[in-house]
């Protein structure tokens, strides 16, 4: 049996500690103005014979990596060894194994932008295949476009769910149409509610990707008022906030330089965020903050208590111009902490932050070195 399986370019944060399944290759859609991430990817479907094989070999990596486990936990030299012999295309194969074993959560992830556009007849099969040889799964997501979850019924979603399915993570971006007209997401903010309320009445785990900045400056609380709208139609599970990050070579990128799309600045961004969490009503789910790209990462909190969410971003952008300025630079050099906290940053980086912040003035040079750091992420 080969003992390659193929990964994709992409998952979600959350999904850190995830077996990736490669289930289609690329992007349906892959026309929104601000990704780059399947370009260059024709979308295709894969054949279930190919990913039961793949799955196969997966279970055949992890059977030789428990093989070096014993009741003191895995014997890393056994393993190590095994890791060295592997010809160099298995090591990435192995590795990824031995993280999910290692990492000790077992959930699984469907690759690439939108598993949730294949038929019943051929994601189920799927699910169950995962079930019977990777027992040991505890949940299985995928990616979903909003326009993928209306076409389905509820009851189509719940026999997905029965099957294993569950939580989609959604990219909605945006719940303006106006916003989703200017980047080309391709739905409506009609099919996002529909897809939504659907997926949530099924049963499914719903967690949705909004990216604030996406309309620019002139569309900037049109972006907040009209994603809370639908948020608060939908009331998700989680709610996972990202920066827009203006990407070279990106159709948004062509707006950017012919002026048709102003980007926000960070603290901006903030304010933005700040407003769509203002304007949330009847929401229980969660709200993160998890990514580099934003400048609070760790933002996050119950939408139950919205005030506290409020308050926490107010205490920031409060804070004098300079001490906003530190915790941008140290945070854009890696610093994962927020601004309370960096009295734990080393005297020496401290020290680098500093000279930058010395440096470069307050401005439009400012906001360029700050998103130019940002694109390091992306």
């Amino acid at each position: 049996m080969s003992n390659i399986f193929e990964l994709g370019p992409i998952r979600p944060t959350s999904e850190g500690a995830s077996l990736l399944i490669r289930v289609t290759r690329g992007c349906a859609w892959n026309q929104c103005k601000f990704c780059n991430n399947y370009r260059t990817i024709p979308f295709s479907t894969r054949p279930l014979e190919e990913i039961q094989k793949e799955i196969d070999t997966m279970a055949h990596y992890r059977d030789r990596i428990q093989s070096h486990f014993t009741a003191n936990g895995p014997d890393l030299d056994a393993i190590n060894a095994e890791y060295a012999l592997l010809p160099d295309e298995e090591k990435h194969c192995y590795y990824h194994l031995y993280n999910w074993i290692a990492r000790g959560e077992y959930t699984v992830f469907l690759q690439d932008a939108d598993a949730m556009c294949l038929s019943e007849e051929r994601l189920m099969p799927i699910l169950r295949y995962i079930r019977k040889v990777l027992p040991e799964t505890t949940r299985i997501t995928s990616y979903a476009r909003p326009d993928s979850l209306a076409r389905k019924s509820v009851e189509e979603l719940k026999e997905i769910r029965g099957y294993g399915l569950d939580r989609v993570h959604a990219g909605f971006e945006t719940g303006s149409d106006k916003v989703l007209q200017l980047i080309t997401k391709g739905c409506t903010s009609e099919q996002e509610i529909s897809g939504g309320q659907k997926t949530m009445e099924a049963g499914i785990e719903l967690s949705l990707f909004l990216m604030a900045g996406l309309g620019g400056r002139r569309l900037s609380d049109e972006n907040a008022d009209e994603t809370a709208r639908v948020v608060s139609a939908v009331n998700p599970s989680f709610v996972r906030l990202r920066s827009t990050t203006v990407i070279d070579g990106t159709p948004l990128s062509m707006m950017q330089k012919v002026g048709v799309f102003e980007e926000l600045s960070e603290i901006e961004q903030v304010q933005e965020m700040r407003r769509f969490l203002s304007k949330l009503e009847n929401c229980t789910g969660e709200v993160f903050t998890d990514h580099i790209v934003n400048l609070l990462g760790s933002w996050q909190g119950s939408l139950t208590d919205i005030p506290a969410l409020l308050a926490y971003a107010d205490e920031f952008l409060a804070l004098p111009r300079e001490q906003q300025r530190r915790y941008q630079m140290a945070r854009r050099m890696g610093f994962g902490g927020d601004w309370t906290q960096m009295h734990y940053i080393p005297a020496g980086d401290m020290a680098k932050v500093d000279k930058m912040c010395a440096a470069v003035p307050d401005g439009p040079e400012w906001e360029k070195l700050m998103k130019d750091y940002m694109r390091r992420y992306i």
